[in-house]
């Protein structure tokens, strides 16, 4: 069963990715990146409503804080990234997050990876050169100096950067509370920041978004987003979190899918080097 609800928040993630992607071609990024949470909210509210919050102390609040900080940034350079560049470049530069959380662990813990971690570091690597690769066969820097230059690969590897750093302040606030409660204030929290930004420096843009797409075009990013985080939850509750968030990680590969079918993306040679990275992703996560 477990399975079913993995499969569904990976399908829901990418449709998510690419209903981002749309909506920044006519709205601002910001605004997009604010509609995402604010209507995401009170999807993630209604499980904690019908089953209770549970009791939280002041660790939860300061990772809570932290967290926030840096997730509101890293989602603002998500949309960004989605609008820079094609989704099957940028999105897969995700992979980098587990191969940030294995230094950032050795650095601190010094934890040593096992050899089927190392193996998963090594997929990712190799995924994401060829996936930037392009027609600059010949050239074993260019995918590099691709990346680089493309505004989107760089932005995403940034939020990458970011979410290994979030990734231990998630597992603290859920370790003081539970998963439930955390998405459930967590998400809500991110909207309000987004919401003060959206009226200091984006109000005529948001008024424009409303004139220029329907409301449900503008809010099922939200839904989309709502429904991922609720079969992820549900899911993690029937089998252990690092199984459902392994299976999860397959939205990389629907997502391009999804993109050569809306935006007409040439993924013919982008395939392989995705399944690398998602493979990659899978020994990190599943064998670290």
């Amino acid at each position: 069963m477990w399975v079913i609800f993995g499969l569904l928040s990976a399908f829901f993630d990418a449709l998510l990715n690419i209903n981002a992607k749309k909506n920044t071609k006519n709205i601002d990024s910001l605004v997009v990146s604010w509609l995402w949470m604010l209507c995401a909210s009170p999807i993630v509210i209604l499980p904690a409503l019908f089953i209770g919050f549970a009791e939280v102390d002041k660790i939860f609040w300061i990772a809570l804080l932290i967290r926030t900080i840096l997730d509101t940034v890293a989602v603002i350079l998500y949309v960004k990234a989605l609008k820079e560049s094609d989704i099957s470049l940028s999105q897969p530069m995700l992979g980098l997050t587990p191969i940030f959380i294995l230094v950032i662990s050795y650095f601190l813990n010094g934890d040593v990876p096992s050899s089927l971690a190392f193996g998963g570091v090594v997929l990712v690597a190799v995924g994401i050169y060829f996936n930037n690769m392009g027609s600059s066969k010949g050239n074993i820097l260019k995918p590099f100096l691709s990346i680089w230059r493309n505004r989107g690969t760089r932005l995403m590897a940034l939020v990458a950067i970011i979410w290994s750093g979030t990734g231990s302040l998630h597992t603290l606030a859920i370790k003081h509370s539970d998963s439930f409660t955390y998405v459930a204030i967590g998400i809500p929290l991110i909207a309000f920041v987004l919401s003060v930004c959206v009226l200091l420096f984006r109000r005529n843009e948001a008024r424009e978004a409303f004139n220029k797409l329907s409301i449900f075009q503008l809010i099922k990013i939200g839904l989309y987003d709502g429904f991922s985080l609720i079969s992820q939850m549900i899911g993690q509750g029937l089998t252990q979190a690092v199984y459902l968030i392994s299976l999860k990680r397959s939205s990389i590969i629907i997502t391009a899918f999804l993109a050569k079918k809306e935006f007409g993306e040439k993924i013919k040679g982008r395939i392989f080097p995705i399944f690398l990275i998602v493979v990659g992703i899978l020994l990190i996560v599943l064998f670290n």
